[in-house]
Parts: structure tokens; C-alpha cells; sequence
């Protein structure tokens, strides 16, 4: 698309805000001073309205000119260590903890270009082998539990053309009724069924191909426990899992209209961008302003550019504000991850005053299409819920697609495997989208919280792909 003629093609309405419109952003003349590179940090912080003498004048939240958009040179955004780090590294003994010869380790730790980053990503992998990495079992507190995990309900039939248990099968190696139920449990299945040896399948419901069979119909030994049966050809020996039916909250759409003396939820708008688009961040910023609610917007710490045309918005603007710390993220890595972490954080510790109800969280490429107004009285309509994308009811398959089952580390900028781990038992796992809406306190609780929980799952996802997803 020619972005020279994007507010031709899009519909873009006008700001509600004389003052947003009216802003302007003027670079310091120190820039060409500096050989291209940007201006002295002081001046970067607080750029002058009266410095007029050729210096460019962009006005952020209306029509901009594309052409000097682009007049500045862009700063090397490399995942490359800068030549006095390698330097550094270089010095550095690599030493690893434990002895490292599987495939997946060896090939990250020949890659990596630093010797912190190849001692990093050995520690993770001697600590996973000490199963010292994550707690294996983590809490459940949910208050409406069931009481049925591992009991056993008997042998069942099955059909290959039409399945007892319809939630999929995973083929455990060391399959025994404990591995299976924790397979299911974690899949978030109510049921578990040991078939033929290795076969492990889970779902809701159970029976359908008539009632209980005599025991010797499930005659199979386990391989994870001799001792055990496994079922046999299409026997399904059936144990409870212990997790809850779940239950869907319904927001539908089209809701009934908010009483007007009800107040309207506030909504903190946290925006994560990159590049120079300096023209896309104006057109977003356009469309999703209001005086009612708040921007935290976060420029990725390699890109000097952005960040100097966006920081005058916040002396001008009392609802928007840049993020205290930048981070380098990159796609799939932790950082982004305790990125969010980190802006919760400040929200609640460094900007009390802006008491907003709902985080919700945008890139630059994001276009609205429903009005803010929309999404107030939506949000207000349904308070207190949070609303996440869930990937489906094939949660296997999810784990396997997603890596959950695979540990990551990431430095230099990149994200190393390591290998692959066990998943920890007593939670269940979901999982969809990078993009949410939380209620202020479910936010507040993921954040703050040290229950043993919160801290387990802060520990296991920073060392997952895509651990906001």
C-alpha cells in the first residue's frame, strides 16, 4: 500500500481533542550536528517549541508529510553484539555446569556469538536436567474442583468409527493411568483412557458404546508401570481427571444498553511499537484518543527515531505517556513477555492517578473497527471479565504446535532451543493470541501476587515460545 496516500484510502475521523490536533513535534537542530545520529539526550527529552530555525515541524495527529518522515537515517536495529561486547565475551570462560551433549543444546551453544550467552543457555539446560529450571507441580486454586483426579471408573468399549473419548490421542511411551490422567488433566479433559498399551485418550463424556466390560477385557500391561493395565484393543480403561466442566461466560455483541448514570469503565491503551512508522502510530492514535481514557506507549529501545517524534506527547498530553523502561523485544521471546509485566507495574506504582479499569494492549499495525465509544459501553456493559482468545478444544495439538513442551532461552537478541521439557501437572493449559483486555484487578493479581502459582508460571513462561500467547 502507498503509505504516501494512506489517508486517502482509509477513512480517518477527526480527532476529539482540539489539542491533539493542534500538536506539533519539532527536531532540534543539533541533529545534523551530530552527523544524522539524533540529537543530545537532554535535547532528545525536551525539545523546544521556540528552536524554528530549520528545524522540521511535524504535526503527529494530522496529516503529516511522508516525505520527511523519512529524511532522518535509521539506527541499526542488529541482533548482532556490538564489536566492544564480543570483545568483552571473548574473555569470558565458558564453563558449563553439567555435561552437554544433546543435539538441540549443543547446536544453540555453536551458534550463539558470546560466551554469556553459551554459559546462559548451558545453565538452563544443566538446571532442566536437575529439574531445578521450574516446579514440576504447581497449585490449583480453583474453588470449584472436582474430586473424581485418578479415580477409576472402569473398562469401557471403544469404536474406530466413532470414538468413546473424543478430545484426540497422544501416544505415551511411558504410559501408565498417572501419565495419562496428567496428559488429559492438562489438556483440560474431564475423562482419560488407557488403550492398547501406549494409547492415551481424553474427553468429556464417556459410554456411549454401552456399559462396563468385565476387567479382562483391558488386559494390556503399562510400559510406565508393569504393574498397571493399560487398556487393550479398543478397551478403554477410564479414570477421572479432576478437572471442572467449563463453563462460558456469555458477552455477546449485541447487549442491552447501559444504564446512563452508570459510570463508564476507563480503558488504559498500551501501545508496543517499532520502526519509524511515525505516520501509522499518528493514524492509530487519531482514531482511539479520548480525554476519558489513557496511552502507555512503549517504543522499542532500538529505535531512537520513533521514540524522539513520539516523547513530546506526554508534555502535552496529561492521558499519554511513554513507558519509564524500553525494552529490546523480539516476536516469540520472554522480553516480551516481562514487557507487559513491567508496564503493569508502573501503571500501578508510577501512575496511580490514572484509574483506568481495562489493560488493553495494541501495536502500530492495529485498526479499530468499532469506535472507542463502542468499546466503552461494551466493556462497561459486561465489568469485571477479562477476555482472552482461546486456541480450541484441541489443546494437544496447541501444545505441540505452540513448543510448550520444548524449553527456549533467549539472548543476543534471538531465541535458542534448548530441548525438549515436561510440562507441570496442576494446571490446565490454553492458549490463542498475544492481544487481550485484562480487568484492572486480575491485572493487578498477575503482577503482584507471590502465591506459589503466579510465581511457578512466571518461571516456566520465561523460558517458552510465545509465552503471551
Amino acid at each position: 500500500m502507498d503509505l504516501d496516500n494512506i489517508e486517502g484510502k482509509v477513512h480517518v475521523p477527526k480527532d476529539p481533542e482540539p489539542l491533539v490536533r493542534q500538536m506539533v513535534v519539532e527536531k532540534d537542530k543539533s541533529i545534523s550536528a551530530n552527523g544524522g545520529k539524533g540529537p543530545p539526550a537532554a535535547a532528545a527529552a525536551a525539545p523546544k517549541a521556540s528552536d524554528a530555525g530549520g528545524a522540521r515541524q511535524q504535526d503527529l495527529l494530522a496529516d503529516d508529510n511522508p516525505a520527511q518522515i523519512h529524511a532522518e537515517p535509521e539506527e541499526e536495529a542488529t541482533s548482532q553484539p556490538a564489536a566492544s561486547e564480543q570483545s568483552d565475551n571473548s574473555r569470558v570462560k565458558f564453563s558449563p555446569a553439567c555435561e552437554v551433549k544433546a543435539k538441540d543444546v549443543t547446536s544453540a551453544i555453536r551458534r550463539a556469538k558470546t560466551a554469556q550467552c553459551k554459559q546462559q543457555i548451558a545453565d538452563v539446560f544443566c538446571l532442566q536436567e536437575e529439574g531445578k529450571l521450574y516446579n514440576l507441580k504447581l497449585p490449583n486454586f480453583c474453588p470449584n474442583k472436582r474430586t473424581d483426579g485418578g479415580h477409576y471408573y472402569g473398562c469401557y468399549r471403544d469404536s474406530g468409527s466413532q470414538r468413546d473419548l473424543e478430545g484426540g490421542m497422544e501416544q505415551l511411551d511411558d504410559n501408565s493411568p498417572q501419565a495419562c490422567v496428567n496428559h488429559c488433566y492438562r489438556s483440560g479433559m474431564r475423562y482419560a483412557g488407557l488403550q492398547f498399551t501406549k494409547e492415551c485418550w481424553c474427553g468429556n463424556q464417556f459410554g456411549r458404546h454401552g456399559a462396563r466390560l468385565d476387567e479382562a477385557h483391558c488386559h494390556s500391561r503399562c510400559p510406565g508401570n508393569a504393574s498397571e493395565t493399560c487398556g487393550a484393543y479398543l478397551s478403554n480403561r477410564v479414570f477421572g481427571t479432576g478437572v471442572q466442566e467449563m463453563k462460558r461466560v456469555e458477552a455477546p455483541l449485541q447487549h442491552p444498553a447501559v444504564d446512563k448514570a452508570e459510570p463508564r469503565v476507563k480503558i488504559v491503551f498500551v501501545l508496543t511499537v517499532n520502526g519509524r512508522a511515525v505516520r501509522q502510530v499518528a493514524r492509530l492514535l487519531r482514531v482511539i484518543y479520548s480525554p476519558d481514557h489513557f496511552y502507555y506507549i512503549h517504543v522499542d529501545k532500538r529505535q531512537e527515531f520513533l521514540y524522539r517524534e513520539l516523547l513530546p506527547l506526554q508534555d502535552r498530553l496529561s492521558n499519554v505517556m511513554l513507558t519509564s523502561k524500553r525494552f529490546s523485544t523480539i516476536w516469540g521471546g520472554a522480553s516480551l513477555l516481562q514487557a507487559h509485566l513491567t508496564f503493569l507495574s508502573e501503571l500501578f506504582l508510577e501512575r496511580p492517578a490514572w484509574n483506568w479499569d481495562y489493560y488493553i494492549n495494541l501495536s502500530e499495525s492495529d485498526y479499530p473497527v468499532k469506535s472507542v465509544t463502542d468499546l466503552t459501553e461494551y466493556l462497561t456493559a459486561y465489568k469485571g471479565i477479562s477476555y482472552l482468545r482461546s486456541s480450541g478444544k484441541n489443546v494437544p495439538r496447541f501444545i505441540k504446535k505452540q513448543g510448550m513442551d520444548q524449553t527456549f532461552h533467549e539472548c543476543e537478541n534471538h531465541l535458542w532451543r534448548v530441548g525438549p521439557r515436561p510440562l507441570p501437572y496442576g494446571i490446565v493449559f490454553d492458549g490463542g493470541s498475544d492481544w487481550v483486555g485484562l480487568w484492572r484487578e486480575f491485572a493487578h493479581y498477575a503482577v503482584f501476587s507471590q502465591d506459589e502459582l503466579v510465581l511457578g508460571l512466571k518461571q516456566y513462561y520465561k523460558y517458552s515460545l510465545l509465552p503471551v500467547e
